[in-house]
């Protein structure tokens, strides 16, 4: 089971008797065993997800925190890139399809995460600062509004059957390791691949991943917020690869590597939020008309100029890009 619940509050039930509202749970962590095999922590990934998607489920549909949002959007992010890892290995036509459903349902819990981040981090501290803008109260009601029908459609994603059948898919797929069978969409080399020890696959990618980073931040200096978030998007891969096979390394060796690395995706993050507040902004905007068009567009003026200092101060290029580069591999991809 998931572990780390969030405290739930009490509502009374038809009887008068308090019953606690659903919680939300991070996802326990993954303990491969010293032999386990790349077909193995494969099976552990997905038992994973289905395990940490089940802990959330009605925390979300009930509203009842937005972690649990949040909570089942790391969860699919996570399968989706652990099953990229798996890409060389799989039939690439039913990794495709179940890629492509993961990102369905990252598509239906979304909006609900995005506003839940602008409110919570990017609107409330400017209007908690700012308490007589009419004009920040304005925006804060409409993005309300918003996030009011992202969580209508979190909720109809998770009741659909759908997602339902996307759940035992995923169940029966990897009880069954179709890519065992003779025949189909695989071939013997992929197979035997998946027999590998895990922990020379798991270096494999990791290093795959690690020299992807490093190639792309070479520009940082110069980089567009479109390239940027591109970064930002590999470093995260990275970290969910390293997350996803670190019990195979000492921690000693790779915690310092993981320091280095969410330190770096959390001032990369930082600017990401602030693009993306500024494309929800301009989304409410462009809906409206008149002055009320005009008002949510001083609005969000305010809520930039006012975070743009925070933002240029958490800058990877202020320190955490070099201290991620200096770090040294955890990991040997002859590692056997």
């Amino acid at each position: 089971m998931a572990t780390d619940a969030a405290a739930g509050s009490s509502e009374p039930d038809d009887t008068g008797t308090s019953t606690p509202s659903p919680t939300w749970k991070k996802a326990r962590r993954l303990k491969l065993r010293p032999d386990a095999t790349a077909e193995d922590a494969l099976a552990a990934a997905v038992d994973n997800a289905l395990d940490h998607w089940g802990a959330n489920e009605a925390c979300v549909i009930a509203r009842a925190h937005e972690e649990g949002v949040h909570q089942m959007r790391v969860a699919t992010r996570r399968l989706r890139s652990r099953l990229a890892l798996y890409k060389s290995v799989l039939p690439e036509a039913e990794v495709a399809r179940l890629q492509g459903e993961l990102k369905w349902l990252i598509a239906g819990l979304g909006p609900a995460r995005d506003w839940d981040v602008f409110l919570g981090e990017t609107w409330r501290p400017v209007a908690e600062a700012l308490p007589d803008e009419a004009d920040l109260a304005l925006l804060g009601n409409e993005a309300e509004k918003r996030r009011d029908r992202g969580y209508r459609k979190a909720a109809a994603t998770l009741g659909s059957r759908r997602y339902r059948n996307l759940r035992r898919q995923l169940a029966t797929w990897v009880a069954d390791r179709p890519w065992r069978k003779p025949g189909g969409d695989h071939d013997d080399g992929a197979a035997s691949a998946l027999q590998q020890p895990a922990r020379r696959f798991a270096s494999t990618v990791i290093e795959h991943r690690h020299q992807s980073v490093l190639a792309l931040g070479q520009s940082l200096a110069d980089m567009d917020p479109e390239t940027r978030h591109k970064l930002r998007i590999k470093i995260k891969k990275l970290r969910y690869a390293v997350e996803f096979f670190r019990s195979l390394y000492s921690n000693n060796a790779v915690n310092p590597y993981v320091s280095a690395l969410t330190t770096l995706q959390d001032a990369l993050g930082t600017m990401n939020d602030l693009e993306v507040a500024r494309e929800l902004m301009h989304g409410l905007a462009e809906q409206c008309g008149g002055r009320k068009r005009a008002r949510l567009a001083f609005a969000g003026g305010l809520v930039v100029g006012w975070h743009l200092p925070r933002v240029q101060a958490v800058s990877p290029l202020n320190g955490s890009w070099d201290s991620f580069t200096q770090r040294q591999p955890f990991w040997d991809p002859s590692d056997d």
